[in-house]
Protein backbone atom coordinates (compact mmCIF):
# COMPACT_ATOMS: atom_id res chain seq x y z
CA UNK A 1 0.00 0.00 0.00
CA UNK A 2 1.10 3.72 -0.83
CA UNK A 3 1.46 6.17 1.46
CA UNK A 4 -1.44 8.10 -1.01
CA UNK A 5 -3.80 5.19 -0.42
CA UNK A 6 -2.86 4.80 3.13
CA UNK A 7 -3.12 8.18 3.59
CA UNK A 8 -6.71 8.46 1.84
CA UNK A 9 -7.77 5.25 4.31
CA UNK A 10 -6.20 6.34 7.62
CA UNK A 11 -6.61 9.72 7.10
CA UNK A 12 -10.44 10.26 8.05
CA UNK A 13 -10.02 8.05 11.14
CA UNK A 14 -7.09 9.79 12.35
CA UNK A 15 -9.13 13.17 12.25
CA UNK A 16 -11.56 11.40 14.09
CA UNK A 17 -9.19 10.32 16.81
CA UNK A 18 -8.10 13.65 16.95
CA UNK A 19 -10.46 15.60 17.03
CA UNK A 20 -12.18 13.62 19.89
CA UNK A 21 -9.49 14.24 21.91
CA UNK A 22 -9.83 17.97 21.60
CA UNK A 23 -13.00 17.42 22.75
CA UNK A 24 -12.77 15.39 25.69
CA UNK A 25 -9.54 16.87 26.94
CA UNK A 26 -10.04 19.06 29.84
CA UNK A 27 -13.73 17.50 30.01
CA UNK A 28 -15.54 16.85 33.27
CA UNK A 29 -16.56 13.39 32.11
CA UNK A 30 -18.46 12.96 35.07
CA UNK A 31 -20.25 16.02 34.87
CA UNK A 32 -20.67 15.31 31.07
CA UNK A 33 -22.41 11.93 31.99
CA UNK A 34 -24.71 13.37 34.63
CA UNK A 35 -25.92 16.40 32.12
CA UNK A 36 -26.46 13.78 29.63
CA UNK A 37 -28.72 12.01 31.72
CA UNK A 38 -30.90 14.62 33.11
CA UNK A 39 -31.20 15.74 29.24
CA UNK A 40 -35.05 15.50 27.56
CA UNK A 41 -34.62 12.47 26.09
CA UNK A 42 -38.13 12.60 24.23
CA UNK A 43 -37.26 15.83 22.54
CA UNK A 44 -34.15 13.63 21.21
CA UNK A 45 -36.25 10.54 20.50
CA UNK A 46 -38.48 13.47 18.61
CA UNK A 47 -35.41 14.60 16.14
CA UNK A 48 -34.61 11.49 15.48
CA UNK A 49 -38.11 10.08 14.46
CA UNK A 50 -37.80 13.27 12.05
CA UNK A 51 -34.17 12.02 10.89
CA UNK A 52 -35.89 8.50 10.34
CA UNK A 53 -39.30 8.99 8.88
CA UNK A 54 -39.59 12.12 7.18
CA UNK A 55 -36.21 13.14 5.65
CA UNK A 56 -35.40 10.08 3.78
CA UNK A 57 -39.04 11.34 1.94
CA UNK A 58 -37.99 14.63 1.66
CA UNK A 59 -34.82 13.82 -0.42
CA UNK A 60 -35.52 11.36 -2.12
CA UNK A 61 -38.58 13.47 -3.49
CA UNK A 62 -36.06 16.41 -4.29
CA UNK A 63 -33.65 13.90 -5.86
CA UNK A 64 -36.62 12.22 -8.16
CA UNK A 65 -37.65 16.18 -8.96
CA UNK A 66 -34.34 16.66 -10.66
CA UNK A 67 -33.54 13.03 -12.59
CA UNK A 68 -37.33 14.02 -13.58
CA UNK A 69 -35.91 16.07 -16.23
CA UNK A 70 -33.15 13.17 -17.69
CA UNK A 71 -33.94 10.91 -20.76
CA UNK A 72 -33.95 7.56 -19.49
CA UNK A 73 -35.45 4.35 -21.53
CA UNK A 74 -36.75 2.34 -18.61
CA UNK A 75 -39.40 2.96 -16.07
CA UNK A 76 -39.52 5.76 -13.61
CA UNK A 77 -38.39 5.63 -10.64
CA UNK A 78 -40.69 5.80 -7.61
CA UNK A 79 -40.75 7.14 -4.08
CA UNK A 80 -40.10 4.29 -1.72
CA UNK A 81 -37.58 2.39 -4.42
CA UNK A 82 -35.67 5.73 -4.13
CA UNK A 83 -35.71 6.36 -0.66
CA UNK A 84 -34.67 2.61 -0.53
CA UNK A 85 -31.37 3.18 -2.53
CA UNK A 86 -30.79 6.99 -0.97
CA UNK A 87 -31.12 5.53 2.56
CA UNK A 88 -28.17 2.64 1.38
CA UNK A 89 -26.50 5.35 -0.27
CA UNK A 90 -26.18 7.81 3.45
CA UNK A 91 -24.83 4.75 5.05
CA UNK A 92 -22.17 4.04 2.68
CA UNK A 93 -21.28 7.50 2.97
CA UNK A 94 -21.35 7.45 6.48
CA UNK A 95 -19.05 5.08 6.65
CA UNK A 96 -16.86 5.03 3.90
CA UNK A 97 -14.49 8.05 2.38
CA UNK A 98 -14.99 10.20 0.33
CA UNK A 99 -18.84 9.90 -0.59
CA UNK A 100 -18.15 6.31 -1.65
CA UNK A 101 -21.75 5.72 -1.36
CA UNK A 102 -22.77 8.02 -4.65
CA UNK A 103 -21.21 4.89 -6.96
CA UNK A 104 -24.26 2.67 -5.37
CA UNK A 105 -26.75 5.35 -6.19
CA UNK A 106 -25.53 5.23 -9.70
CA UNK A 107 -25.02 1.71 -10.29
CA UNK A 108 -28.91 1.09 -8.51
CA UNK A 109 -30.55 3.85 -10.44
CA UNK A 110 -28.62 2.75 -14.38
CA UNK A 111 -29.30 -1.45 -12.98
CA UNK A 112 -33.06 -0.97 -11.97
CA UNK A 113 -34.28 2.18 -13.83
CA UNK A 114 -31.96 2.47 -17.04
CA UNK A 115 -30.58 6.03 -15.97
CA UNK A 116 -27.11 6.51 -17.51
CA UNK A 117 -24.43 6.84 -15.02
CA UNK A 118 -23.37 10.12 -16.64
CA UNK A 119 -26.60 11.56 -16.23
CA UNK A 120 -26.95 10.12 -12.67
CA UNK A 121 -23.63 11.65 -11.47
CA UNK A 122 -24.91 15.24 -12.75
CA UNK A 123 -28.41 14.63 -10.80
CA UNK A 124 -26.12 14.00 -7.69
CA UNK A 125 -23.91 17.37 -8.49
CA UNK A 126 -27.38 19.53 -8.60
CA UNK A 127 -28.57 17.69 -5.97
CA UNK A 128 -25.29 18.87 -3.82
CA UNK A 129 -25.29 22.02 -5.57
CA UNK A 130 -28.85 22.83 -4.49
CA UNK A 131 -27.63 21.95 -0.87
CA UNK A 132 -24.61 24.79 -0.88
CA UNK A 133 -27.17 27.07 -2.33
CA UNK A 134 -29.63 27.19 0.12
CA UNK A 135 -27.28 26.98 3.06
CA UNK A 136 -25.76 30.23 1.12
CA UNK A 137 -29.23 31.72 1.12
CA UNK A 138 -30.24 31.16 4.63
CA UNK A 139 -26.35 32.95 5.73
CA UNK A 140 -27.16 35.86 3.78
CA UNK A 141 -30.35 36.10 5.44
CA UNK A 142 -28.68 35.94 8.50
CA UNK A 143 -26.13 38.68 7.19
CA UNK A 144 -29.08 41.33 6.15
CA UNK A 145 -30.75 41.08 8.95
CA UNK A 146 -30.28 43.59 11.81
CA UNK A 147 -28.41 42.44 14.83
CA UNK A 148 -31.16 43.25 17.41
CA UNK A 149 -33.47 40.28 14.93
CA UNK A 150 -31.42 37.44 15.91
CA UNK A 151 -28.81 38.59 18.33
CA UNK A 152 -25.98 36.20 17.69
CA UNK A 153 -23.54 38.13 15.63
CA UNK A 154 -20.05 38.03 16.52
CA UNK A 155 -16.78 37.78 14.07
CA UNK A 156 -16.58 34.64 13.78
CA UNK A 157 -20.18 34.29 13.14
CA UNK A 158 -19.92 36.55 10.20
CA UNK A 159 -16.60 35.26 8.86
CA UNK A 160 -18.56 31.88 9.15
CA UNK A 161 -21.70 33.45 6.98
CA UNK A 162 -19.20 35.37 4.99
CA UNK A 163 -17.31 32.12 4.08
CA UNK A 164 -20.96 29.90 2.68
CA UNK A 165 -21.78 32.91 0.87
CA UNK A 166 -18.76 32.66 -1.02
CA UNK A 167 -18.50 28.85 -1.18
CA UNK A 168 -22.24 28.73 -2.60
CA UNK A 169 -21.34 31.38 -5.34
CA UNK A 170 -18.43 29.93 -6.20
CA UNK A 171 -20.23 26.39 -6.72
CA UNK A 172 -22.70 27.93 -8.94
CA UNK A 173 -20.51 29.97 -11.06
CA UNK A 174 -18.69 26.72 -11.73
CA UNK A 175 -22.01 24.05 -12.60
CA UNK A 176 -23.00 27.29 -15.28
CA UNK A 177 -19.87 27.79 -16.49
CA UNK A 178 -19.36 23.62 -17.11
CA UNK A 179 -22.91 23.31 -18.43
CA UNK A 180 -22.59 25.57 -21.49
CA UNK A 181 -22.39 23.82 -24.65
CA UNK A 182 -21.89 24.60 -28.33
CA UNK A 183 -23.34 21.84 -30.69
CA UNK A 184 -19.78 22.48 -32.98
CA UNK A 185 -18.05 22.32 -29.59
CA UNK A 186 -19.51 18.73 -29.15
CA UNK A 187 -19.32 17.38 -32.82
CA UNK A 188 -15.26 18.30 -32.49
CA UNK A 189 -14.89 17.21 -29.02
CA UNK A 190 -16.67 13.48 -30.16
CA UNK A 191 -14.33 13.39 -33.13
CA UNK A 192 -10.93 14.42 -31.69
CA UNK A 193 -11.29 13.54 -27.70
CA UNK A 194 -10.47 10.04 -26.29
CA UNK A 195 -13.18 8.29 -23.97
CA UNK A 196 -12.50 10.80 -21.04
CA UNK A 197 -13.13 13.63 -22.63
CA UNK A 198 -16.37 12.22 -24.28
CA UNK A 199 -17.60 11.52 -21.21
CA UNK A 200 -16.98 15.17 -19.39
CA UNK A 201 -18.74 16.42 -22.75
CA UNK A 202 -22.11 13.70 -21.90
CA UNK A 203 -21.50 14.98 -18.33
CA UNK A 204 -21.84 18.91 -19.52
CA UNK A 205 -24.78 18.06 -21.36
CA UNK A 206 -26.34 16.44 -18.78
CA UNK A 207 -25.87 19.22 -16.40
CA UNK A 208 -27.01 21.27 -19.32
CA UNK A 209 -30.50 19.89 -19.75
CA UNK A 210 -30.75 20.14 -15.96
CA UNK A 211 -29.45 24.02 -15.43
CA UNK A 212 -33.20 24.84 -16.05
CA UNK A 213 -35.53 26.91 -14.30
CA UNK A 214 -37.57 24.44 -13.32
CA UNK A 215 -35.34 22.17 -12.14
CA UNK A 216 -33.83 24.59 -9.80
CA UNK A 217 -37.06 25.48 -8.43
CA UNK A 218 -38.15 22.42 -7.38
CA UNK A 219 -34.50 20.96 -6.06
CA UNK A 220 -34.23 24.53 -4.29
CA UNK A 221 -38.01 23.91 -2.81
CA UNK A 222 -37.66 20.61 -1.59
CA UNK A 223 -33.89 21.54 -0.34
CA UNK A 224 -35.76 24.45 1.33
CA UNK A 225 -38.37 22.20 3.81
CA UNK A 226 -35.69 19.85 4.05
CA UNK A 227 -33.72 22.33 5.46
CA UNK A 228 -36.44 23.94 7.77
CA UNK A 229 -36.57 19.91 9.45
CA UNK A 230 -32.95 20.24 9.93
CA UNK A 231 -33.53 23.29 12.05
CA UNK A 232 -36.32 22.09 13.52
CA UNK A 233 -34.13 18.96 14.78
CA UNK A 234 -31.11 21.34 16.31
CA UNK A 235 -34.24 23.42 18.14
CA UNK A 236 -35.44 20.15 19.54
CA UNK A 237 -31.61 19.23 20.65
CA UNK A 238 -31.04 22.64 22.15
CA UNK A 239 -34.22 22.35 23.64
CA UNK A 240 -32.91 18.76 25.09
CA UNK A 241 -29.84 20.35 26.63
CA UNK A 242 -31.13 23.35 28.42
CA UNK A 243 -30.03 25.82 25.29
CA UNK A 244 -32.12 28.35 25.13
CA UNK A 245 -31.31 30.29 21.33
CA UNK A 246 -33.42 32.16 18.80
CA UNK A 247 -34.46 30.76 15.69
CA UNK A 248 -31.94 32.39 13.79
CA UNK A 249 -28.90 30.73 16.18
CA UNK A 250 -30.32 27.65 15.43
CA UNK A 251 -30.03 28.41 11.61
CA UNK A 252 -26.35 29.88 12.13
CA UNK A 253 -25.79 26.32 13.72
CA UNK A 254 -26.75 24.08 11.51
CA UNK A 255 -24.86 26.17 8.68
CA UNK A 256 -21.83 25.57 11.06
CA UNK A 257 -22.13 21.97 11.34
CA UNK A 258 -22.51 21.53 7.73
CA UNK A 259 -19.63 22.96 6.94
CA UNK A 260 -17.59 20.93 9.65
CA UNK A 261 -18.77 17.28 8.88
CA UNK A 262 -17.41 18.61 5.19
CA UNK A 263 -14.14 17.46 6.69
CA UNK A 264 -13.95 13.55 5.89
CA UNK A 265 -14.64 11.59 8.78
CA UNK A 266 -16.14 8.09 9.57
CA UNK A 267 -19.59 8.68 11.15
CA UNK A 268 -19.24 12.40 11.21
CA UNK A 269 -17.21 11.40 14.56
CA UNK A 270 -15.65 14.23 16.25
CA UNK A 271 -15.94 16.82 13.18
CA UNK A 272 -19.75 17.24 13.90
CA UNK A 273 -18.94 17.99 17.68
CA UNK A 274 -16.01 19.85 16.77
CA UNK A 275 -18.31 22.18 14.21
CA UNK A 276 -21.12 22.37 17.25
CA UNK A 277 -19.11 23.27 19.96
CA UNK A 278 -16.94 25.80 18.47
CA UNK A 279 -20.60 27.12 16.99
CA UNK A 280 -22.19 27.29 20.17
CA UNK A 281 -19.11 28.58 21.97
CA UNK A 282 -19.06 31.96 19.44
CA UNK A 283 -22.88 32.23 20.45
CA UNK A 284 -22.31 32.50 24.35
CA UNK A 285 -22.91 29.60 25.16
CA UNK A 286 -20.44 27.88 27.69
CA UNK A 287 -18.89 24.43 27.29
CA UNK A 288 -20.35 22.11 29.03
CA UNK A 289 -24.07 22.57 27.72
CA UNK A 290 -22.12 22.81 23.92
CA UNK A 291 -21.18 19.37 24.67
CA UNK A 292 -24.04 18.07 25.69
CA UNK A 293 -25.91 19.31 22.73
CA UNK A 294 -23.00 17.77 20.33
CA UNK A 295 -23.88 14.55 21.83
CA UNK A 296 -27.28 14.48 21.78
CA UNK A 297 -27.41 16.36 18.15
CA UNK A 298 -25.42 13.33 16.57
CA UNK A 299 -27.20 10.42 18.37
CA UNK A 300 -30.16 12.01 16.42
CA UNK A 301 -28.46 12.04 13.14
CA UNK A 302 -26.13 8.80 13.11
CA UNK A 303 -28.40 6.15 14.86
CA UNK A 304 -31.61 6.66 12.88
CA UNK A 305 -29.64 6.83 9.35
CA UNK A 306 -27.42 3.50 10.49
CA UNK A 307 -30.82 1.70 11.30
CA UNK A 308 -32.87 2.57 7.94
CA UNK A 309 -29.76 2.56 5.87
CA UNK A 310 -28.70 -0.76 7.47
CA UNK A 311 -32.31 -2.38 6.91
CA UNK A 312 -32.21 -0.58 2.89
CA UNK A 313 -28.68 -1.48 2.58
CA UNK A 314 -29.73 -5.16 2.78
CA UNK A 315 -32.61 -4.96 0.94
CA UNK A 316 -30.71 -3.42 -2.27
CA UNK A 317 -28.67 -7.06 -2.47
CA UNK A 318 -32.02 -8.90 -2.88
CA UNK A 319 -33.75 -6.32 -5.00
CA UNK A 320 -33.30 -6.82 -8.77
CA UNK A 321 -35.12 -5.13 -12.01
CA UNK A 322 -38.28 -6.87 -12.60
CA UNK A 323 -38.54 -9.03 -15.67
CA UNK A 324 -40.73 -6.95 -17.44
CA UNK A 325 -38.45 -3.85 -16.86
CA UNK A 326 -34.84 -6.43 -17.45
CA UNK A 327 -36.65 -7.29 -20.77
CA UNK A 328 -37.11 -4.11 -22.07
CA UNK A 329 -33.89 -2.19 -21.09
CA UNK A 330 -32.16 -5.67 -22.87
CA UNK A 331 -34.63 -4.35 -26.22
CA UNK A 332 -33.73 -0.86 -25.86
CA UNK A 333 -30.10 -1.12 -25.42
CA UNK A 334 -27.74 1.06 -23.07
CA UNK A 335 -29.62 4.37 -21.94
CA UNK A 336 -28.87 7.06 -24.11
CA UNK A 337 -26.41 9.81 -23.26
CA UNK A 338 -27.55 13.17 -22.98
Amino acid sequence: MTLKAALVKLGPILISIILLFAFFRNQDAAGLAEALRKSRWILVLWAGLLNLFLLPVLRAERFRGIIAALPNPGPSARLGELVRIMSATRVLNLILPVAAGETLRIVRLKKLFGYSAISTAAAVVMESVTEALAFAGIALVLLVFPTRLFGVRSDAIVTLLLGFIGLGTAVLVLVLLMSRTSGSDVNTSIHRSGKLKLSIRRFRDSLGVLNAGRVWWIALLWTLVVDIVDVAMVGLCLRAAGITLPIAGWCVLLVGINLAIAIPAPGHVGTLEAGAVLILLALGVERGPASVFALLYHAAHLFPTLILGSIALQLEFRVQPASGNQNFLKTQGRSPHV
